[in-house]
């Protein structure tokens, strides 16, 4: 996760760049690129997270992981309103 979310933060601090100047537009912050990292990151941890826990369960981490995650934030903005 850690590794995804620092190149989230690339992702987001290049795309910051590029709107401010058209002119200013680099390859190195082209969204498409970071998605491909992305990509890549999950296809690597999806194989090694398959020899511990099978090639179906593991194809499952990252969606259940991000469904994990918005009923957790769901729930703490819940409480939020509560209190």
């Amino acid at each position: 996760m850690k590794e995804i979310r620092d190149l989230k933060s690339q992702k987001s601090r290049g795309a910051g760049q590029v709107r401010g100047n058209s002119n200013s537009f680099r390859p190195g912050n082209d969204a498409i690129s970071f998605d491909a990292k992305e990509v890549e990151i999950k296809r690597n941890y999806r194989s090694k997270f398959s020899d511990v826990v099978g090639a179906s369960r593991a194809s499952q981490f990252f969606s259940v992981e991000q469904e994990f995650i918005e009923l957790l934030y769901k729930e703490y903005k819940d409480r939020k309103h509560k209190n």
